[in-house]
C-alpha cells in the first residue's frame, strides 16, 4: 500500500536533510576549511559518512516498515530499479567502511591508512548521479519536492578555506603509525 502524498512530501524534505549535509559535509572534508584538529576533522567525516549510509539505504534499501525509502516516491519500481542500476562495486565498498570504520566498534578499524580513506568527490559524485536518476524518475507533481543539488556550504565551522585535502580517513591513525611513533620517540 501506497503512502499519501501529503507523508511522501513531509518525508521529502527529511531526504532533503540527507543530501544537503552530505554534500555540506563533502565540501568541508574537500576543502579542509574548519579543520583546525583532528577532533573537528572526525566530527565532519563522521557526519559526512552517516549521512552517506542514510541516503545509501534511501536509494537502495526495499520498502520496509517505517523507513523511507527511493520505492515510495516512484511511479513505477521495477523502472526505477532498471534506471538507478544495482549498486556500484564502489559505493558497496565505501558502504562496507562505513560500517566497519564508522558506524560499528570493530577489529577492522585497524586496518591500514590506505583501506581507511574516503574518495569524497568520487561518492559525492556518485550519490548525484543517484539523486539525479532518482529526480527523473518521479511523476511531475513529486519533482518539486527536491529541489536543486542542494548545499555545498559554508564548508565547515569558520566558512573559510584552508588546505585543500581530498581524501581522509576515519579516526586516529592504525598500528602502523603508532609503530612509527614509538620508534621515533
Amino acid at each position: 500500500m501506497g503512502r499519501a502524498d501529503q507523508d511522501l512530501k513531509k518525508a521529502s524534505e527529511h531526504v532533503n536533510y540527507e543530501f544537503d549535509m552530505f554534500l555540506a559535509t563533502a565540501s568541508f572534508l574537500t576543502t579542509g576549511a574548519g579543520a583546525k584538529d583532528r577532533v573537528t576533522q572526525n566530527a565532519y567525516l563522521e557526519s559526512f559518512v552517516l549521512h552517506l549510509r542514510n541516503l545509501r539505504d534511501f536509494y537502495f534499501q526495499d520498502q520496509k516498515k517505517g523507513r523511507i525509502c527511493a520505492a515510495d516516491y516512484v511511479s513505477n519500481v521495477d523502472k526505477w530499479k532498471a534506471s538507478r542500476q544495482d549498486e556500484s562495486p564502489f559505493l558497496k565498498h565505501e558502504s562496507r567502511k562505513a560500517n566497519e570504520f564508522v558506524a560499528h566498534l570493530t577489529y577492522e578499524r585497524d586496518a591500514p591508512n590506505k583501506e581507511r580513506q574516503w574518495d569524497w568527490a568520487a561518492l559525492q559524485k556518485e550519490l548525484t548521479r543517484l539523486r539525479d536518476c532518482f529526480v527523473n524518475q518521479l511523476p511531475e507533481h513529486r519533482k518539486g519536492w527536491f529541489p536543486g543539488k542542494g548545499l555545498e556550504g559554508p564548508a565547515g565551522p569558520t566558512a573559510a578555506s584552508t588546505t585543500a585535502v581530498t581524501k581522509g580517513w576515519t579516526g586516529p591513525p592504525g598500528p602502523p603509525d603508532r609503530e612509527k611513533a614509538k620508534t621515533s620517540e
